[in-house]
């Protein structure tokens, strides 16, 4: 840690020690009230179950209140924090983290329940922060997939570092001094409804990934075959969009078996989103032989394989036999990287 790093935190902790409680401090912060009879915080998004193709631009519409949207019930739900940096200087090394905990339990801390983000830490870091600029947490916190709670929730947001020493999570034990935590403009909080899902949903997760490598960049198809569920209704979603802001994201009835569905994206090296796949359906017979299988193909120029081990795209962990080409977009052969059946009853 250096020097300034240190002077930083310390200067905090000195502020905190002597301010009094509710003034902005000299640090990022985050808005608590859009009214003072409405628990509503502006500056924690919900997006609702599709995620924002450019987080940054929630930095240009910070005089709007909130998303306006609700938890939905049964589906992964994508969040995001922002906060302003009331410092006459630029911040670093400052973090958000986010708890979600029904609606009467908030005063005690040990019923809060952490939210990761969709790279699965617990905390999404700001970029350097320039003084009196408005900054998104660089991670999506992702609320997976939601089950009704008996009161409603209330997701909480929190301003710290990554030494944990600028603003600790309160003691688990200890029920909060309400008063003095909604004064503080390191947290917030918003209530929030759930909105109830129609019928049922069938609902499986893996991860996309690309290769470190700098020759791992370009165009992938990402491609869906469904089998066993005629009659219902079959989605595959990224956490994230593609490197060109291009959502992962299609869905489709499904009116015969032994369906494929698929599309191009541009992901660059190192690329990481979660990948979850549903099944929606009104009656639950119609899903118990179900399979999906989900594919992530890299486009080549032809079908050899040597090509895609030299440029370290194939994980020393996969069996060769496991690759195949074959789909075929723009008469462009592309080269499968990961191929992934999943079950719906188990299997």
């Amino acid at each position: 840690m250096s020097l300034l790093e240190l002077k930083e935190i310390m200067t905090a902790q000195e502020r905190y020690r002597a301010e009094k409680p509710g003034t902005l401090p000299d640090d990022l912060y985050l808005r608590r009230w859009t009214s003072p009879a409405l628990n509503t915080a502006p500056d924690i998004w919900i997006a609702g179950n599709v995620p924002l193709p450019d987080i940054q631009k929630l930095s240009e519409n910070y005089a709007t209140d909130s998303s306006g949207v609700s938890l939905q019930s049964r589906q992964d739900n994508y969040i995001y924090v922002r906060a302003r940096n009331n410092a006459s200087e630029p911040r670093r090394r400052r973090v958000a983290q986010l708890y979600a905990a029904e609606l009467d339990l908030i005063m005690w801390p040990h019923s809060w329940k952490e939210i990761y983000t969709d790279t699965g830490s617990n905390i999404s870091p700001f970029a350097t922060v320039a003084s009196q600029a408005v900054a998104v947490a660089t991670e999506t916190f992702v609320f997976p997939y939601v089950v009704p709670a008996t009161s409603g929730y209330t997701l909480i947001a929190q301003i710290n570092d990554l030494s944990n020493q600028l603003n600790p999570k309160p003691q688990q034990s200890t029920p909060l001094d309400m008063a003095a935590f909604n004064a503080d403009p390191l947290w917030a909080s918003t209530n929030t409804c759930l909105i109830p899902a129609q019928g049922y949903v069938v609902k499986m997760d893996t991860r996309l990934t690309t290769a470190s490598t700098p020759k791992a960049g370009g165009t992938y198809l990402i491609t869906l075959d469904v089998k066993g569920c005629v009659g219902t209704e079959v989605e595959l979603k990224g956490s994230t969009a593609d490197s060109k802001g291009k959502p992962i994201q299609f869905r489709s009835q499904v009116t015969d078996d032994g369906r494929f569905f698929g599309s191009s994206y541009y992901l660059v090296p190192s690329y990481n989103a979660y990948i979850s796949l549903y099944i929606y359906t009104d009656d639950m017979k119609k899903v118990e032989q179900a399979e999906l299988t989900f594919t992530s193909s890299y486009q080549v120029s032809g079908n050899d394989i040597q090509k895609a081990v030299e440029m370290g795209l194939i994980a020393g962990d996969i069996s060769l036999d496991a690759f195949h080409s074959g789909y075929i977009e723009e008469a462009k052969p592309f080269m499968a990287l990961r191929s992934l059946k999943l079950c719906a009853g188990g299997r």
